[in-house]
């Protein structure tokens, strides 16, 4: 069974002034895009040509090398009009598109990447490398306009698929990764570096996204019965007393070092200063008014905590600070009925019991 570029091959034998896809549509019951896209695809293979004439968006097929006066060629690789000097047989309309449509031949992408792999391994390379980022990186500029290529790149699903793809298959690698450990060591052991790093971590896992991201991903994590597995057989290989004491003497190093314990006690102090703000910040006046009216009401403070939306201990601390008292959930006149109920109850019950022994049974 022949192809549709074949068929439409077959039909320029009866169109000597050129074919069009509205009349290749019609005669092989097609759509008239898929007999366009057929010649396109005839246009790259070489057997024959896509011109436009002056005046007309129409494309006519035509055998290569048939020529009108005034007529542009459309190009194998873009598909954009392009007027082709008498004599030549470019296919392209320009330098770019001709190094793209090299591509395209059987062998020669593979052979080009394995060289320029080969090459971006030399030293030479490396270095003409790192020289041109580092003037790229130096222009404040082209910080924000690679940032810009990179997001718009990473919205791409293939893009970001098969750069994800990459990243990984690099990274496993065992050079690569002790590579990575070489520099990272290097970097955390220059101050200026290392703070630098620390406030960018702080600043970054601080957020409220940051940390509803890393919950859902450990809570993912969790749920696969692999990663599950991987966590407990690590945690288990945690639990025994060489692992027990080496913490404990990284610990102890760790505290002994003056500077590290005057950050842990700042660290501390900048928290309860937060916390206390924080508590001064759900004390408004809305809510104490909503307590006092409750309490006047004979509510407890449960109910109070319910209404305004507080644990149980922050509303009892208030209403202590506050000189606010609690009032029964009974008043006094309903709980002296039911002890007149009560006992009313028993008096019966004791009669009961008193006419049942007294019976006299004939």
């Amino acid at each position: 069974m022949r192809t549709l570029a074949e068929e439409i091959l077959g039909l320029m034998v009866e169109r000597t002034s050129g074919l069009t896809a509205e009349f290749a549509a019609e005669r092989l019951a097609v759509t008239v895009q898929n007999a366009r896209d057929a010649m396109h695809k005839i246009n790259e293979g070489g057997k024959a040509d896509l011109i436009q004439l002056p005046g007309s968006r129409q494309l006519y097929l035509v055998w290569r090398g048939a020529r009108s006066a005034g007529a542009r060629n459309i190009c194998v690789n873009c598909h954009k009009a392009f007027e082709r000097p008498l004599g030549s047989k470019r296919r392209s309309c320009t330098r770019s598109c001709a190094v793209a449509l090299s591509w395209r031949k059987p062998g020669v992408k593979e052979e080009r990447i394995a060289s320029i792999k080969i090459e971006r391994k030399t030293p030479k390379a490396r270095e003409r490398l790192a020289a041109h980022n580092r003037r790229r990186w130096a222009k404040p500029e082209e910080h924000e306009k690679l940032s810009k290529d990179n997001k718009r790149r990473w919205k791409d699903p293939v893009i970001k698929a098969k750069m994800a793809r990459g990243i990984r298959k690099i990274r496993q690698l065992p050079e690569k990764r002790a590579h990575s450990s070489k520099i990272k060591r290097e970097h955390w052991a220059n101050p200026e570096i290392r703070q630098r790093y620390v406030e960018g971590i702080k600043r970054s896992k601080s957020t409220p996204e940051a940390r509803a991201q890393f919950s859902d991903l450990l809570r993912e994590r969790w749920k696969d019965p692999v990663m599950r597995e991987k966590y407990t057989r690590a945690n288990v290989a945690r639990d025994n007393p060489e692992h027990r004491a080496k913490c404990k003497a990284r610990m102890d190093a760790y505290w002994n070092d003056p500077a590290n314990a005057e950050h842990a006690a700042q660290t501390r102090a900048k928290a309860l200063e937060s916390r206390l703000r924080n508590l001064e910040a759900r004390r408004t006046p809305e809510k104490l008014a909503i307590m006092k009216s409750m309490l006047a009401d004979h509510k407890t403070l449960g109910d109070c905590a319910k209404a305004i939306g507080e644990p149980y201990g922050f509303v009892q601390d208030w209403a202590a600070r506050e000189g606010l008292k609690s009032s029964p959930r009974k008043s006094a006149g309903v709980r002296a009925r039911i002890s007149a109920s009560n006992k009313r109850t028993k008096a019966l019950r004791r009669a009961a019991k008193y006419a049942a022994s007294n019976v006299i049974h004939c």
